[in-house]
């Protein structure tokens, strides 16, 4: 029988990264969480219709981006709603400190 820490570690070990598709919506002072910049910025400027990572508006709400992120192996998610960038950028530096995501965003994985 496996005990609670056993079965957790067992679902960390299935985590693998992917490139996946993020809507990064805008907080109340129109700013979202930048993986380019690992930083929080306004939208609006020209760099985000610049970036490789770029893929889309959503419809002035905020903007969708290509990056790596942490999935299940059972199954990856069409895309990732990020309605909090403080909160996103916390989990993505977790993530690259236990290295289950590369820190380049632009890495094939």
């Amino acid at each position: 029988m496996k005990v609670c820490g056993e079965i957790i570690m067992a679902r960390i070990a299935n985590i693998i990264a992917a490139k996946i598709n993020h809507l990064n919506y805008a907080d109340k002072n129109g700013r979202v969480y930048c993986r380019v910049l690992h930083d929080i910025k306004r939208i609006g400027t020209m760099d985000c219709f610049d970036c490789s990572l770029y893929y889309g508006s959503i419809q002035g709400m905020g903007v969708e981006c290509i990056y790596p992120d942490a999935v299940s192996d059972a199954g990856r998610p069409m895309y990732i709603p990020v309605p909090d960038p403080k909160n996103q950028m916390k989990l993505i530096a977790g993530l690259i400190e236990k290295k289950i995501i590369p820190e380049d965003p632009f890495s094939d994985v």
